[in-house]
Order: structure tokens, then sequence, then C-alpha cells
């Protein structure tokens, strides 16, 4: 469980690169609810306790309804709200009854859509996670740590009708560093299990979670509360290209965590973007199997920049920023000409991270997702990492790029919250 979060309120500046804003006249949203879509489902955790609120941010492109229900065995009543067009919608887990750490399932008019949950205090923010597809394989959840003071949660939930067997193994700066206790895990229908690591595995200064869905499908991911403000991550599966701008944040630093699942020695190299120039292979390393490596940015390059990181087989890349009175962890991501990001507008001051990683600048548009605000055109150099501030207003934001980008999103109000936004296929005209 979460234990007390001290709100303490920092000015924190954003490393801005030279992008351009254009007003004028942008070309709306298109309105792809043309035909009757099959709906999706994704899965979302969050504390909900004492004088902490959390909030379910929903985006969609399709107008249609978005369903959003406590993981529970009492069977709660769902909270259905409307979203007209490119719009977006808010569900506070306190409208769903929720108390404690818990899970909610979101459904949506289609897949042209996507959500993710806020932490915060009153106005001040805590922490974001995207809410994510069930996951039935194997997953990792990185960047967690169990100090003196700190307090990790491993959080699984299962909204569905099956009981969910799950392994869990762990990493840190010790190599393969997994808790017997944790090697099979039931996750019964319609409830949500939490771990404390920290009680399980305390003292790491890193720590990454592997889990491996033996039966059933569950939404996992870790919260974290260190450094005065609490964090929260979804584990993600493994690939072999992930994407990452990394922008500077006042009074603290930030380090890559690269993860496996592979029973083999993983490749890995890192090409850094920054100000109209690549530099391939800044870094190469080893990742062992079943462990992880960590990487300060600075031995990367000079912030703002991009990050890419290729590997000879599947790991999770994520980032991690630590600093006074500051935790955030964010998983890297891909590429995609069209983005949502759920929850952005909702707060004050908060900032979309774009990476254009392509040999000429990137136009994008970015449209608030709520009704009577207006569209604007941004210019993102070549090759270069730079923060775009977002308007307040509605509950997310679409951007639409003529290339592809690579967008993650922090708003800084008494905590840092950051998280990725959710790449949408694009369609053709």
């Amino acid at each position: 469980m979460i234990r007390r979060l001290l709100q303490v309120l920092l000015l924190v500046g954003l490393g801005v690169g030279a992008w351009l804003v254009r007003p004028g006249t942008i070309e709306p949203v298109r309105d792809r609810a043309l035909e009757p879509q099959p709906p999706a489902f994704a899965g979302c955790f969050g504390a909900a306790e004492r004088d902490v609120a959390a909030l379910v941010s929903v985006g969609s492109i399709v107008r249609g309804d978005v369903i959003a229900q406590l993981v529970s065995p009492a069977g709660t009543a769902p909270v259905k709200e409307a979203v007209d067009g490119a719009g977006a919608a808010l569900v506070d887990f306190g409208d769903l009854g929720a108390a404690g750490t818990v899970g909610v399932l979101t459904e949506f008019p289609s897949a042209d859509a996507a959500a993710a949950v806020t932490m915060r205090r009153g106005d001040a923010t805590a922490a974001t996670a995207m809410c994510t597809p069930p996951l039935t394989g194997s997953a990792i959840a990185i960047g967690a740590s169990t100090g003196t003071g700190e307090s990790a949660e491993l959080v699984m939930t299962n909204p569905y009708a099956v009981d969910a067997v799950v392994a869990v193994e762990s990493s840190s700066e010790n190599g393969d560093d997994s808790a017997s206790e944790l090697a099979s895990v039931l996750v019964p229908a319609r409830t949500t299990v939490t771990r404390d690591l920290d009680g399980l595995l305390p003292l790491r200064t890193s720590l990454s979670v592997r889990l491996r869905v033996e039966r059933g499908a569950v939404h996992a991911g870790i919260l974290q509360e260190a450094q005065g403000d609490v964090a929260s991550v979804e584990a993600v599966a493994p690939a072999q290209d992930w994407w990452l701008p990394v922008l500077a944040v006042a009074n603290s630093g930030a380090r890559l965590v690269i993860a496996t699942d592979s029973p083999l020695p993983v490749n890995v190299v890192v090409d850094s973007y920054r100000a109209g120039t690549v530099s391939e292979a800044v870094f190469e390393g080893v990742v062992e199997a079943r462990s992880q490596l960590d990487l300060d940015v600075g031995e990367v390059g000079e912030l703002p920049m991009g990050i890419r990181v290729s590997s000879d087989g599947p790991v999770v890349v994520g980032l991690v920023v630590n600093g006074e009175q500051t935790r955030a962890l964010s998983p890297a991501t891909t590429l995609s000409t069209e983005w949502l990001l759920p929850g952005v507008g909702a707060f004050d001051g908060a900032r979309a991270w774009v990476f254009n990683a392509g040999e000429v600048s990137a136009e994008l548009v970015l449209q608030p997702l709520a009704s009577g605000l207006a569209a604007r055109a941004v210019e993102v150099p070549a090759r270069a990492a730079v923060s775009v501030p977002m308007e307040t207003g509605g509950a997310g934001m679409l951007i639409r790029s003529s290339s592809e980008v690579a967008v993650l999103w922090s708003t800084r109000n008494g905590g840092l919250a950051l998280g990725k936004g959710h790449p949408v296929a694009v369609l053709t005209d």
C-alpha cells in the first residue's frame, strides 16, 4: 500500500528545443465513426485512499460511450460517459466506489481510443500511467526501488471471469534477483492483487519486475513512493526497438533502465539525436540473461535529446527521473504519425515531449479533445527532442504528424507525472 505522500510545490523547468507554433486554420479531426466499430478494452490501476484521488482519462477519435467499472467481486455499478466525435471523458475512481489500491476496466467505442490513470492530491499531480490491453504473455515493469523510506507495490488486476496465474520474477543491481513468494501468484477473477516489493525485496536501488501469465489475463504495473513523490508505471511487452524523448527536469537526474526476460544475454545499442545530429552507438553493452542494465542519461548525451535503443533480443526500456521531491517512471515507446494523450488537458502546465528522428522537420497538428478548442500547428526540427506546451481543457490531446515521432507527456504541480502517449493507427482518407 502506498504510504503517506508529501505535497511539495516545486517549480520545474523543462528543456525546450527550437519548436515553432503557428496559429491558423487547421484541418479538423476526421470523423471516423462512419460505420459501427467493435469496442476495445483496457485495464487500469491506481491508489484512491486518504487524500489521494485517481482519475481515468479517456481520449477517443470515435463518438460513442466510454464505460468504466471497478474490478470487484461485488459487481459494482459501471459509470458511463458519452464521447461526441473527437473528445474525451474523465471518470473519478471515487465515483466507482474505489478505496485503496484498485483496478478499473474501461471499454471504448473502438480501438481508436486510449485511457490513462492520473493520481493527484487536490490540484497537485503525482503520477500517470497508460491503461493497457489484457496481458496474456510476458511483460516487464521497470524502474522501481525499495531503499530506506521507499515503498513499491506490484499491482495485478483481473477483471475477467477466469482466475489468472502469474509467475513473477525480478532483477536489480544484483542481477537476477527474485523472491520465491512471487514464483506463482493467483489473481482470482474480478479481483486486484497487490504485493509489497519493499517487504519482499528491500534495499534495492533499481528493480525491474518480469511477469509471465501462465493462465488467464491480467493488467499489471508498479506503484512507487520515493523522494516524497509517487510514481506509477505499467508493465509492457518486450521488443527490440525503442524510442524515447528525454528532456531536462530541474533538480533531477535521469537514467535508462534496460531489462530482459530472455534466457540468453542480449546485446543493446544506444543512439542519440540532438540539435539536428544523430550520434550512433554512443553506448554498446550487454544485458545479461533475465537481468537489467542501468545507464545514466548523461553518459548518452546532453539534454534535451532523443534516444533510440535497439537490441538483438527482447528488452523493455524505461526512463527514471529522480531528484529533489521527484520520482517519475515511464516506459519508452515506438514511432507513429498519430498520438492520443489522455489526461494531458486536465492539468495546468502539461507538456508533450516530442522526438523527431527524421531527416526533415515534422509538421504537427495539436487538437484538444474538447468541443470549442481550436487546433494549432507546431513544427519540430529534424533529429531533435522538444517540449511543446499543451492547452488546458478537455481531458486529452490528439497529435497528428507529417512524419513519425515518439511522444511522452508530463505535468508538474506538486509532483512530477510522466507517461507515454498512445500510438493510433493511421487510416487512409
